[in-house]
């Protein structure tokens, strides 16, 4: 006489098939999570996603010719508009055609591609004398740089240095290239009386 299945076997394929089950709706839920994260819009990053202590590199120009060299104590990557926050920049001017000028600041911010540094705080820029050209300095808390244009340009109260003449404003266009400087406002400008022998 047959008695049928046990009780243990019918508690095993029971459990068999409760963990099929429960298997089988983890791996519906996990698919379906996938899919619609898919069909969603990807949120955007604010957060920094990497940075580079102690940093330099060359910007060139498009003859591969070295323009600028930029360093710093810390550059940071900001994914979501693409921009990298600077802090202690230093630029140095490359090329033999023109006096060398360092810029430096307490920060700046490069961004468009590399394309327009923002010099932030405490900023100074030196060009040391040569035979042909007198020393300058200048002083402000914010210069736009744009390297590819050799132009600089603040809105900023200026404070400016030429040899030893003093001048200053509000607001500045420089244009290296061509050697134009333009004081856009409240332009002051003191000359020493020349020396006499």
């Amino acid at each position: 006489m047959n008695a049928g299945p046990s009780p243990r076997l019918r508690l095993t394929v029971l459990m068999v098939l409760g963990l099929a089950l429960a298997l089988g709706s983890f791996w519906y839920l996990e698919n379906t999570r996938k899919e619609l994260a898919d069909m969603l819009p990807k949120g955007q990053r604010t957060e920094p996603d990497y940075f580079i202590d102690r940093f330099q590199y060359v910007r060139m120009s498009t003859t591969g010719q070295p323009r600028y060299k930029v360093s710093g104590v810390k550059m940071t990557h900001h994914p979501l508009d693409d921009s990298f926050q600077i802090r202690q920049p230093v630029v140095r001017s490359l090329g033999d055609e023109r006096p060398p000028m360092t810029i430096v600041a307490d920060r700046a911010r490069l961004e468009d591609l590399n394309s327009r540094l923002h010099m932030l705080d405490h900023v100074r820029v030196d060009r040391p004398a040569t035979p042909q050209s007198q020393p300058f300095r200048l002083d402000t808390e914010q210069l736009l740089i744009l390297p590819d244009e050799d132009i600089m340009q603040s809105d900023q109260a200026v404070e400016m240095a030429l040899g030893n003449a003093r001048m200053s404003g509000v607001g500045m266009f420089a244009n290296n290239a061509t050697g134009e400087l333009k004081l856009l406002s409240q332009t002051k400008v003191h000359y020493p009386p020349p020396t006499t022998r």
